[in-house]
């Protein structure tokens, strides 16, 4: 009975996580992004204003200027910068994976653009700056004299409303600042800003010429950040509770393992003339096959659940896309530009994949492109899950084999490396199965079977190889492997067994060195 209880109070904390798993990636607040971006309160509530900035920030009437005419606007902020970095800022709250136009009405009575050495004879111009302190790589909306014409006639000082898109890589507040220059350069001069803002859009705006990248914290992607601590929290203790139910149910198909035998020494005993059919049907709901079902379809939702509310995870998603768009113009041979030292057979997938959803209409940096890149990883770990079971019956009872196979399919350190990051690894894992399977084969006399062993091995671990560099940290084992196969043989056969070894060697080493 309390060893129902304890299941029963398992299942309802897994429940629990899931739910609230799912309300915190929905949640969503509906305020303004921007506070008092037009001014029209007369003040410049809402902002701040750093040392340089005091008294060179002040709000201004519009007069009967084209802003007056064309939006009905009383106020806007002037910013007159002396050679120094002169802006205001305000936090702003933005979601993962969420596209943003950035927009801003400006009017320019002077500037004087600052010139940065970029290297390799490379310079570039800043005046007017719209960016995020947290990432000093996100160029932002950086507006000159030479570039402001690509948003408008400027003739007459008139406003012109200027703007670009980005992703933003973190849910969390990031610091907006508006002004003249930035921490790099600090032009000069006298420039009115009004109708700053930040509105949600869509994927589709990746491909427009105002698209400035991905938007970063603190210029790098953590879990943490993309993912939020709450979702690390729940992964956490999402790992106690499954840690947890997966004891239970070892330690309870260990001892109905013990009652099997127990019948098969003792057939009088094993009678089950007089069991209650509710007792039969808790002996079918945990039987060997139910376990093994369990493990097949939690590994599914659970992968599901992540994939739907993590898309896009970090870089992970923009990265793979930009390796289709990239393979589609300029050629395979700058694939590794875009991935450096992505594996060869996982660069193919995630063409394939990313072919697949574009024939289908599906937009790049969408959530269902993002789901779409992460379909074959998430079924190789669902034929990594079935390896588990399958070889771990041949040694243990079904049952045990079963929940061996629910430990892979439900501990997050395996299924956010599949669901949420689309690692490669995760595409390596059934080859790796199945060469360690072969391994461990009973051994049989003749030179062919020990010869074909051996063989088979390694072209398993060349295929995990060719889906994940790490695999390189199983060579000495595979060698070994190999190597004691040739000396196990008994000399009539040795010769055999280490041409074939060889052959296998060299002949994977040449496929390697061509998909590469």
């Amino acid at each position: 009975m309390r060893t129902r209880k304890s299941l029963l109070i398992a299942v309802v904390c897994l429940v629990a996580i899931c739910a609230a798993v799912l309300l915190s990636a929905c949640a969503d607040n509906g305020a303004a992004i921007v506070t008092n971006g037009d001014f029209e309160n007369g003040t410049i509530d809402g902002w701040t204003l750093n040392d340089t900035s005091s008294g060179n920030v002040t709000v201004q009437p519009s007069g009967d200027d084209d802003a007056t005419a064309h939006n009905g606007t009383a106020y806007s902020v002037s910013v007159n910068a002396s050679s120094a970095w002169t802006y205001m800022t305000q936090e702003v709250s933005l979601k993962n994976n969420s596209y943003y136009r950035l927009s801003v009405r400006i009017r320019i009575q002077n500037l004087t653009s600052a010139v940065i050495d970029e290297g390799e004879d490379t310079e570039r111009e800043i005046g007017v700056v719209l960016g995020f302190t947290e990432d000093s790589d996100f160029e932002g909306l950086n507006i000159t004299s030479a570039n402001i014409s690509d948003y408008g006639s400027t003739s007459g000082r008139k406003w012109v409303e200027c703007y670009i898109y980005f992703q933003a890589k973190a849910t969390s507040d990031f610091t907006l600042f508006v002004g003249i220059g930035n921490s790099s350069a600090s032009p000069s001069g006298l420039v009115y800003f009004d109708d700053i803002s930040i509105v949600e859009t869509d994927s589709s705006v990746a491909t427009d010429v105002h698209y400035a990248g991905m938007l970063k914290e603190d210029g790098t992607y953590s879990m943490a950040g993309a993912g939020s601590y709450v979702y690390v929290v729940l992964l956490a203790v999402f790992t106690v509770v499954v840690a947890y139910l997966l004891v239970k149910f070892v330690r309870y198909a260990m001892g109905r393992d013990a009652m099997d035998r127990l019948r098969e020494t003792n057939p009088d005993g094993g009678n089950d003339g007089g069991v209650s059919g509710a007792a039969k049907a808790g002996r079918v709901l945990t039987s060997p096959l139910a376990l093994f079902t369990y493990a097949m379809l939690g590994a599914f939702l659970v992968r599901f659940i992540v994939a739907i509310t993590t898309f896009g995870f970090g870089q992970v998603s923009s990265q793979y896309y930009d390796l289709y768009s990239t393979v589609n113009t300029d050629g395979w041979g700058q694939a590794y530009s875009v991935i450096p030292g992505v594996p060869s057979l996982s660069a193919y997938v995630i063409w394939i994949f990313a072919r697949i959803a574009a024939m289908l209409g599906v937009q790049g940096g969408s959530m269902a492109m993002a789901i779409t890149l992460r379909i074959p990883t998430i079924l190789a770990d669902i034929i990594t899950c079935y390896l588990i079971y399958s070889f771990a019956a041949r040694y243990t009872s079904v049952k045990q084999a079963a929940c061996y196979a629910g430990l892979y399919a439900l501990l997050p350190v395996f299924f956010t490396q599949s669901a949420l990051y689309g690692s490669y690894l995760s595409l390596a894992m059934p080859f790796v199965m199945g060469m360690i399977h072969v391994m461990l084969l009973d051994s049989k006399e003749t030179a062919g079977y020990a010869a074909g062993k051996s063989a088979f091995a390694g072209v398993l671990y060349t295929l995990a190889l060719l889906f994940s560099n790490w695999v390189i940290l199983l060579l000495p084992m595979i060698l070994i492997y190999q190597v004691g196969a040739v000396v196990k043989t008994d000399k009539a056969g040795r010769g055999k067994v280490a041409g074939i070894t060889a052959a296998q060697a060299v002949g994977c080493l040449v496929v390697f060195y061509l998909l590469a």
